[in-house]
Parts: C-alpha cells; structure tokens; sequence
C-alpha cells in the first residue's frame, strides 16, 4: 500500500488556543475532539518511511530520508526545502532552509560531546555562539553566551537543583522535600517563596514576599474546591459529575447545551451588568462563533469564524454587516486579507456591498516570516532578515525605514530611520543579563537595577529618578527626584494606592475601579467590567458614556471597541484587523461625520518589528497618526489626526488612567513593570512585576504573563540560551532576571519526569497514565488524561497540550524542538487561574 488515507481524530493549534482561552478561569480539563471528516494523505516508500503528505487543501510535503533511513529534508508544495545534517550519531548538527532557487536563507548549527549532549549552539554569523558544560552526573553546569556571560548551576547528592548564579554573581537558591517536591525558591536579595503539599502532591499553601499566604484545599477527585488569598477572601469552586468546573470566582459556566456534547457552551459572570458569552461549534468541533448578550447594545455583538481545509482561519464576521477574509497559498501560509462591509437594509435602511483589500501579494521566506506586502492604500511593507531570520530591516516608501542592528546573543543594538523625528540612528545598550541600561532614541534614557531586576534608577536627559522598594518583597514603595510617587499595595501584592489615586481589584487579580480624591471627595476616574473570560468587556470613563470591547477567543487580541457617547464624544466604533499576530488595518465608523455608514475609512498600522504601532495612514497614503515610543513603551504622539490606542503587542492605551491594559494586569510604562503581580507567580520570571525581565527591545508579553519573542511567540525559555536551540530571531542567552528563572523550572520539570525516558515534564503528574505515548501517528493526534499531543510526519512529537493541573494552574503549550520537549511551557490562555 502505497497511500493511505485517514480520518484523523486531530486538533487544530487554534482550536486548542480556543479551548485554553475559554477554560483558563475555570481550571477545566480540555475534551476530547470530535473527529474531522477532511482527508489527508500520505505516501510510503518501499521501507515504510513516509515520503509526502497531502494535506485537505492540496498543500503538500515531500520527505527525503539518506541511507540510514534518516530524515533530511523536507519540501513544501512552492520547492522551499529545510536540508538537516546529521552525523554519524543522527544528531542534527545543521538546519538550513533554502528557497525555491537553492538559495540558502536560514542557518543553524550545533556541536555535541562524546555522550550526545550540546556542547555548542551555532548561529548564523561568526561570533554567535552560546557553550554548555555538564558534570559528571549529566547535569548542565555552566551556560556561556555568544558575549561570553556564564550561568552557573549547582546540584546536591539527589541531582536536584539547589542554585544557580547568574552573569552578575547573584545567586537564587532552590530546596526541596524527601519528596523532591520543591518547598523553597529564595532570590538573590533573601526573598523566599515557599510550598507546602498534602499526600497527594495537592498544592496546599503558597507563600510569597509579593503576594502573601494563599491556601487551597480539594475534594476527593482531587479538584480544587477552595482557594483563600491573603485577603482572606474565600473562593469556592464546584463540578459536575464530569470533574469540569461548573461555578467559581462568580462565573458560571455551562456544557453540552444545544447538542455540542462534551463542550463549554455558555459562560455567565457578574459586575455590574451580568454577562453572557455563548459558543456554538461546527461538526467538526470547531468554534463557530461566541455571542455577548447583557451587555447595552449588543443586538449584533457576535464573533464568527469560518475555516479552510486544513482548518486555518477563512474569516471573522466581527458583525452580522463586517467580514475579515483571509487567503492562502500552496503552502498553506497567508496570502491575503480583504474587508467584507455589507447591509442589506434592515433596519438602518442602506444597502451596500464593498469588498476592500486590507493586504495582498504576501510572501514570506521559505518556512519563516513575512516578507512583502501590499497595504490596500498601494503602500508597500518590505522586511529584509539574515540568516537567524532575524529582521535587520523594514520599510514602506514616505512613511518609515527602519535598519536594525544586533550584538551577537541578538539584543537590538541600534536603528538607522532617516524619517523619524530625529534622524539621527537611535543606540541601545545592555548589562551582563541582558537587560536595557541605555538608549539614545530622540532622548537619551539611562537605567540600574539590582539583582532581581527592580529597577533602581532611570534618567531622561540626565533628569533622574530613583526607586525605593519594600525591603521584604519587591514592591516599589517610593519615586523621588524627576518623578516623585509613593505606592501602597493590598494583601494581594497589588497596587491600592498611589498618591491620591486609589484601585480596586477583584479575587482575581483584575483590576475594576479607580478612584481620584478632588477636593477631599472621591471621584472614580475609570471602571472596569470583565467577561466569564476575564476579558474586559466594558470601560466607564469618568467623561461619561461607555466603551464596549469584544476579543479574539482564538488568540486574545482585540477585535471591536465601541464608545457609547460621552462628554465630548459621540458614538464611533472600531474594527480591527491583523496580519500574523500584528495590527494591519482598523476601520473606523462615526455617526456623526458619516450616518450613512459608507464608505466606512480604513487606517494602516505601520509596526516596528516587534508589532508596537508607529504610525497609520489613510486610504490616501497620508499620515493619520505617529508616535515617538520611548524604550518601555510610553507614546508621545507626534502628528495625525486620529486618536490610536494599540501600544506594545497585546496592550490598550486607557487616556483616563494613563496605564496600559494588558489582558491579565494592567502595566505602568512609565516605571517599566505592572501594577499586580504576575498571575503565574515565578513560572513568569524571578521578579514578578517587571515587564519582560527589563528587555523590552527583544520582548513581549501579549498577555500580561510570560515574555516571548515576537518570532512565533516563543517563551523565554530553554529555546533562549539553552539546549536544545536557541529560538529563531529570539536572544541567545537570557540572565537570571528572566531565562535563569525559566530555565529553572524547564530543570525541575524535566527531573520530575517520567515520559518513556524523553525530555521530561513542566508539570507534576501522577503517574504515566496521564501521558499519551511518545511515538504516534505520523501527523496524528493522541489525547490522554492530562494532556494532548500531537505528532509530525515521522511520527516523533511536535507539540504537547497541557491541561490545568497543580504545578500549572492554567492551559499551556509545549513544544518539542529537535525532539526534546521545551520547558516552560507557554500559556495559550489569556487569563491563567492563580
């Protein structure tokens, strides 16, 4: 038998974003998926080895193998190939990708010692190296970056981790229990977080510097039905007979309603208005669209998502009059986006039908990025990469051109943009930790932090300000100098009071109100109102009027914001559209400059290469907004005549507040870290307020919890500094103020883990039972008790999906880069459960 066709019981990545998005509050256990009807082909050679996969679409891979039966390469449908070298062992000790014309765009290389572990880490140009030692046990000792900064790691008789010191010589130490189950981490400054377990490996109680005691307890099926923070405000959390979580932190949530067995169908949440989000799905299991009701106004407040073949998103229907359509190529990669605006009458009376191209003629590198693109004004984005597909440049003609330079671990070290406001090339430089000390970009900024990433001082053309902190935590208590500011935080380790502004929070961590004290009375400036999501779906200004939002439950971001009114506005809405993860276009509509809703204008996003906004045209081609971003994010606009929200990838702009809205917290740019501490505590970095372990150049955190490269989203992790590879376009070799933390925990999971003798696990598990096999059907899907995964064309894993549990109260992603699973694992939900 040549070929073969299944019908394969396999997810989607983004349906399983979905499922994560929606389940995240609630600690619930992901279903199992309904079983596709599209077909995927594959064809065997004479030895069993699969040599193409034909994909529903018609997209297709050919695999070519060497003697030995050993895959090294693989070919895409448009003739782009991935050639992989391998020695006498199998290991790949090169990955190039080269394009259509054999012309080489992507190289990686490694070095192994006689036991197999690697030694060396290889980019693309010279210089780029990042060394990895090991004692006799096996254990990683040391971590040398390509700018020669060594991490050091430190293990008892047990193999267990005790600490590890970074570049700057601080060091965070790590204990344990006659259980190997972690008890302690105490940072660098004597800051302990502890944990205390029952029998069963159930989290009982963990205490923070930051956060204070929260306890939990669980009934017998080991559910979490119980949680009390150091407020002492008790949350309970009840099931059904399914172990799925029914009620808790005020959501209610339904399953199985209108024949979707097995799925989350409705969610209820109160605060102020009660509001529902129900979810309908196709018969493939698929989401099909989420729809707001209790909201004012929300006749036709529905997402719908239509899908290809391969199940790849066709369009978002943000109304029942407003579609985002989005075309592939051979290769299954976008290929264009196009607004559909339509009425049919109804009850406005208008009819119309416009299609307008928001980009087209996409083409990316071979197996990578983006790399040209037309905006639907005639703009043309062109984006230049070496051979780490790291970007060094883009431009569009009379708007923006940005040359972008790197040290060799790839911090930013410089841009060139003759047409920003300056002119002049804009320098940045960092510490042995890789954290911003310096950047000369229209001002000049200065920064010093201490050993657990607090920033200590920072200065603006030589006005400096200088930080105080609580010596038991790492809460900032005071600002003086060029910025003055005192600071009062909740038992939570939230902010409460600055000055005379006071915020409220709820249990969990979300922020609802703030107040302003005027004249001795208090006066609340913004309120806040959030779905059974945790998204926020409604923004009360003090101006009066509200605004309405809607987000993506397949990725987070937004998608509508409507203002209602209010002193000095009328009513307008927005629509936006995005292209790979960053802003494209938004579509504006304002009843008062144009009540006949046609033709509704269309505003381009011009991005740095991190996604940030820093400028937008019209139809036109002519400027309607630009900003000048100072390192941590502040904007000041400089020109247009638009208002323009979207700042760091996954942020909001509030003008009331001043602060960023994040998803999970909310985020001050003018001190570079968060108002709350982070939801995910340690697993977000060994300073749980910072933004992005201060290197906010080469970072993101879309939502408000993990940093990651803007390239494919990648958590600073194992991937960044440390076996098996370092992430493509991400910074080799992160200190302990981000990677060290992280790759602590990649460390202690890996040690934890009993998956058939493989790279081990993030999470404590009880048993093998909760693991699906290692080896499975060749671009196939197995789904175990605790966690999915997916396999690629020869079988090995390329993705694992794990389910809340203890250890990771939240819905998270592993990959399996050269066939070892990366630690952590990223969340793939916006608002994780604490």
């Amino acid at each position: 038998m040549s070929k073969i066709t299944h019908e394969m019981h396999r997810p989607h990545a983004l349906r399983r974003l979905l499922v994560a998005s929606l389940l995240a509050l609630l600690g619930l256990m992901a279903p199992a998926w309904a079983v596709t009807t599209t077909t995927t082909h594959y064809t065997y050679d004479a030895t069993g080895s699969l040599i193409k996969l034909t994909k529903p679409s018609g997209a297709y891979f050919d695999f070519t193998y060497d003697a030995a039966h050993r895959l090294t390469d693989i070919t895409d449908a448009l003739g782009n190939r991935i050639h992989y070298t391998l020695d006498a062992a199998g290991h790949r000790t090169e990955e190039e990708i080269f394009d259509a014309n054999n012309q080489r765009t992507y190289h990686h290389s490694r070095v192994y010692d006689a036991l197999s572990r690697i030694a060396q880490e290889i980019g693309a140009h010279a210089g780029e190296v990042t060394s990895y030692t090991y004692d006799a046990n096996g254990n990683l000792l040391t971590v040398t970056d390509a700018n020669t900064h060594t991490t050091t790691h430190s293990y008892d008789a047990l193999n267990r981790r005790t600490a590890t010191t970074d570049a700057n010589a601080a060091t965070t130490h790590y204990a344990y229990d006659a259980r190997d189950r972690l008890v302690s981490v105490t940072d660098a400054q004597q800051h302990q977080t502890t944990y205390a377990y029952d029998g069963l490996d159930n989290l009982l109680q963990e205490t923070s510097p930051n956060t204070g005691t929260t306890t939990y307890a669980y009934d017998s099926a080991g559910n979490r039905v119980s949680k009390t923070d150091a407020e002492n405000v008790v949350s309970t959390y009840t099931y059904d007979a399914l172990n799925r979580v029914t009620q808790g932190d005020g959501r209610l949530s339904y399953y199985d309603e209108n024949g979707y067995l097995g799925k989350l169908t409705h969610v209820a949440a109160s605060g102020g208005y009660i509001t529902y989000r129900y979810l309908t799905y196709d018969q493939a299991g698929r989401l099909t669209s989420v729809t707001a009701k209790g909201l004012p106004h929300t006749y036709d407040n529905f997402i719908r998502y239509r899908y290809n073949a391969d199940d790849s998103i066709s369009q978002i229907a943000h109304s029942k009059y407003r579609e985002i359509n989005y075309g592939y190529d051979a290769a299954g990669q976008v290929s264009s986006v196009s607004l559909h605006d339509w009425d049919d009458g109804g009850p406005t009376d208008f009819v119309f039908d416009i299609t307008t191209p928001l980009a087209s003629n996409i083409s990316h590198l071979p197996f990578g990025p983006i790399q040209t693109f037309t905006y639907g004004n005639g703009k043309t984005q062109t984006r230049q990469y070496d051979q780490n597909y790291r970007e060094t440049g883009r431009s569009v003609p009379d708007v923006m051109t940005a040359d972008y330079g790197y040290d060799p671990v790839g911090n930013l070290t410089g841009i060139t943009d003759p047409l920003s406001p300056s002119g002049s090339p804009r320098t940045f430089t960092y510490d042995p930790l890789n954290r911003l000390t310096g950047a000369s970009a229209g001002n000049t900024h200065a920064f010093t932090y201490d050993d657990v990433g607090n920033r200590l001082s920072s200065s603006i053309n030589a006005a400096q300000t200088t930080y105080t902190y609580d010596l038991g935590s790492q809460k900032l208590l005071t600002l003086t100098g060029s910025q003055q500011a005192s600071y009062q935080y909740d038992a939570n380790g939230d902010v409460a009071h600055v000055g005379n502004r006071s915020f409220t929070h709820t249990a969990d961590y979300l922020l609802t109100a703030i107040t302003d004290t005027v004249n001795g009375s208090p006066v609340i400036t913004l309120s806040n109102r959030y779905d059974g999501f945790g998204y926020r779906v409604m923004k009360y200004p003090n101006v009066g009027g509200y605004v309405t939002y809607d987000h993506d439950v397949l990725s987070g971001t937004l998608l509508n914001e409507t203002r209602w009114a209010g002193v000095g506005y009328g009513f307008f809405a927005h629509t936006y559209a995005y292209l790979e993860g960053e802003p494209l276009a938004r579509i504006n509509y304002d009843v008062d400059t144009d009540p006949t809703q046609t033709p509704w204008p269309v505003h381009y996003y011009h991005n740095d290469r991190l996604g940030t906004p820093q400028k937008t045209t019209d139809q036109t081609g002519n400027l309607s907004w630009a900003a000048q971003i100072d390192p941590f994010g502040k904007a000041t606009v400089t020109s247009g005549y638009i208002t323009q929200n979207l700042r760091f990838p996954g942020q909001y702009y509030d003008e009331e507040s001043g602060l960023h809205y994040n998803i999970a917290r909310f985020y001050d740019p003018n001190l570079g870290r968060y108002l709350e501490s982070d939801p995910i505590g340690l697993a977000g970095g060994i300073n749980s307020y910072a933004y992005v372990g201060n290197n906010p150049l080469n970072y993101i955190d879309p939502y408000g919890l993990n940093p990651a490269t803007a390239a494919e989203g990648a958590v600073i992790g194992l991937g960044i500094g440390g076996p098996p590879g370092a992430v493509v376009g991400g910074v080799i070799g992160f200190g302990l103020g981000a990677w060290g933390t992280y790759e602590f925990w990649n460390w202690y999971n890996n040690e934890n883990a009993n998956d058939d003798g493989q790279s081990g696990e993030q999470c404590p598990t009880k048993g093998k039972e909760s693991k699906p096999p290692f080896n499975g059907p060749p671009n196939g899907y197995e789904e175990g008790p605790r966690r999915g995964r997916e396999y690629g064309p020869d079988g090995k894993p390329i993705r694992d999906y794990d389910n809340p549990h203890q250890g990771a109260d939240y819905p998270h992603v592993h990959e399996w880069p050269n066939g070892v699973r990366e630690h952590p694992g990223r969340p793939y939900s916006p608002i994780p459960k604490k």
